[in-house]
């Protein structure tokens, strides 16, 4: 039932119920087959008896493939970090904040109106956000700095 599936709603409920190595390994079966323009007719057999079949022809797969490739996960984690805060950029409304040795980089919020001096210690909230594509299981992270204190 997930290879009838052509719309990127659909292809998040496969991934939240049966994780994304699946939702990849689909992608990469339907992406093979539509770049070489090939559908595929296929019967799950036990001995004699035909328990599933599946018939889907490149127009399908090709739009398996494209849904796939549209759909990824968000995930969003607030975490309050102490810190020095090194840099900032009011133009480009970006951070650069050093906890122990880690340098924590991103953007600021539109709340973020505060005047600060830098270098200084602060306490901060950081939204993180983790957006994994299904086609490739790709992370990517960003930080968004939600709040400044002493």
């Amino acid at each position: 039932s997930m290879a009838k599936s052509s719309k990127p709603e659909q292809i998040v409920e496969y991934a939240r119920q049966y994780g994304p190595g699946p939702v990849r390994a689909l992608f990469s079966w339907a992406n093979h087959h539509a770049d070489h323009g090939m559908g595929a007719d296929i019967e799950w057999r036990r001995v004699n008896e035909v328990r599933a079949s599946l018939l889907i022809q490149y127009p399908e797969l090709r739009e398996l493939r494209d849904a796939i490739a549209l759909t990824s996960d968000v995930r969003s984690t607030k975490v309050e970090v102490a810190g020095d805060l090194v840099g900032i950029d009011v133009d480009r409304r970006t951070f650069h904040l050093r906890v122990g040795d880690d340098d924590l980089a991103g953007s600021l919020s539109d709340d973020i109106r505060q005047a600060v001096e830098l270098p200084r210690h602060y306490r901060a909230v950081i939204e993180e956000r983790t957006i994994t594509k299904y086609s490739t299981e790709e992370e990517k992270t960003t930080r968004i700095l939600l709040s400044l204190s002493h």
